[in-house]
């Protein structure tokens, strides 16, 4: 088979929308992904330069400039972002990739629609801020235990409520943050641990720590096991909540209620 057979052959076999420009930045050819992503027929498209394709929608500046580039100096780009409003596609965010071969005087463009991911990414990172000004507002601090290496994962929020600094390896081991409990706490804690991993139940644990400055707070701490496909549990994720300035508040109003029931009284 001739290289330009056999470079057809694959063209048609890749799956991502890609097409074959000469030095003139004439298509010579497109595969069927090309034709389906962006809806053009062959007979619109082979033969024609990328930029008068279907009416001029081709014609981005972004696209101007990154195959000018490839024709003056031969060289070859990645994952290089466009963004476009295409009249019957509407916004879509692609990433162009272009190989120029010398003994065809090609250029490969090979052309990822990747609207939908960068979508699913920007919900998620949107979803992901408001969790973390939800955890903020509620002096919460979220945490991992990933159980098969036995190594714990803090956000920035605990390491504050702990009064540490987010480098303090000193957490890393679940059982190495266990001495920032109060001695007076630590054995039902260690408890409640096991308690979690024998009934499977949601873990639910009011405690106390004693930080490294020697301020005590008091925590709630809420947790569920996550296990794979096989039923073995591989995590353990979960949230502190500073529950100190509520205790103190309750301490206040008993010795209030204390007070004022004993001057009722005599």
């Amino acid at each position: 088979m001739k290289d330009k057979e056999l470079a057809e052959s694959v063209i048609d076999a890749v799956r991502e929308p890609l097409v074959v420009l000469d030095g003139d930045l004439t298509i010579r050819r497109a595969n069927d992904s090309f034709y389906r992503t962006f809806k053009v027929e062959p007979q619109e498209t082979v033969g024609r330069r990328i930029y008068d394709l279907g009416n001029g929608q081709w014609d981005i500046p972004l696209l101007r400039q990154f195959l000018d580039e490839v024709l003056s100096s031969s060289r070859t780009f990645d994952d290089y972002l466009v963004e476009h409003d295409f009249p019957e596609l509407g916004p879509r965010t692609m990433l162009l990739n272009a190989r120029r071969i010398e003994r065809m005087e090609w250029i490969l463009l090979a052309i990822e629609d990747v609207t939908e991911s960068r979508h699913a990414l920007s919900a998620l990172q949107e979803r992901e801020d408001r969790l973390r000004l939800a955890l903020e507002a509620g002096r919460m601090g979220a945490w991992e235990w990933d159980l098969r290496t036995d190594r714990s994962i803090w956000d920035a929020r605990q390491y504050e409520i702990y009064g540490l600094e987010p480098d303090d390896d000193r957490v890393v081991r679940p059982t190495a943050a266990l001495e920032f409990v109060h001695p007076s706490d630590r054995a039902r804690t260690r408890e409640k641990i096991d308690e979690v991993f024998k009934t499977d139940l949601d873990y639910q644990h009011e405690f106390r720590i004693v930080r490294p400055d020697g301020a005590v707070r008091w925590l709630v701490s809420h947790g569920m096991i996550i296990r794979d496909p096989s039923g073995r549990a591989t995590r353990m994720v979960g949230m502190y909540y500073d529950i100190t300035e509520q205790k103190e508040t309750a301490r206040r109003q008993k010795l209030l209620t204390d007070e004022l029931n004993h001057r009722v009284k005599n």
